[in-house]
């Protein structure tokens, strides 16, 4: 597995575990295709993305409705997870491109010729010598192997994309769903510290008795 099928991976688990604790507050057996789906395009009413948050409390459903990646925006990176993950199952996440900035410095004048997969410059022969290239590459691009499409790649994502990745898991998609939880733990915490009147009967029929002084 690919560094980033494995961080991939380790989101949809996260996510997947995430729906599991979301679908445990409103049933003690989840259906077993409950998960945290991710569609690129708007689920039909008989796809199983129903079926992934039948289980899920509806406001909850309805935030998971709100982060679909169809919708667009920033969602777009939760399409790269699915994407990534997608990919990994049947191939590997190859190199798509490297991007690269070329600077000249030390001559008088510089001309550039782009070929297929080269780059030629030429500089004037009295002053070779004096070349100064710079050469920065900002960002490797992966995507989709070279032999797997004609055209450009329809899947790319540069390198530090991976921690936006991780951002978006750890911090806006995971707290969405505290509250759920915090009141899940607040009616726990409220029925354990529940006391029993003086004089009432418990379940099994025996009576509290109050202290006595003495």
């Amino acid at each position: 597995m690919s560094l980033f099928a494995a961080v991939a991976a380790l989101a949809i688990i996260g996510m997947s575990r995430l729906a599991g604790q979301l679908a445990l507050l409103t049933t003690d057996a989840p259906n077993d295709a409950t998960s945290f789906p991710i569609y690129g395009k708007q689920p039909g009413p008989k796809s199983r993305y129903w079926e992934a948050i039948r289980n899920i409390p509806p406001k909850a459903a309805a935030i998971i409705d709100s982060l679909q990646p169809y919708l667009c925006g920033t969602r777009l990176r939760l399409g790269q997870v699915n994407e990534l993950c997608n990919i990994d199952k049947h191939q590997i996440v190859a190199v798509g491109c490297i991007e690269f900035q070329i600077r000249i410095d030390g001559v008088s004048s510089a001309w550039r010729k782009d070929l297929k997969h080269t780059i030629v410059i030429s500089v004037p022969i009295a002053e070779k010598s004096n070349l100064q290239p710079d050469i920065n590459v900002p960002g490797v691009v992966f995507g989709e192997p070279i032999e797997t499409t004609d055209t450009v790649s329809d899947f790319e994502i540069a390198l530090d994309r991976l921690g936006g990745i991780y951002r978006l898991v750890r911090y806006d998609v995971v707290p969405t769903f505290a509250g759920f939880f915090q009141q899940e733990i607040a009616s726990n915490l409220a029925e354990s510290q529940r006391v029993e009147p003086p004089g009432k009967a418990d379940p099994e029929g025996k009576r509290w008795s109050q202290p006595r002084n003495g």
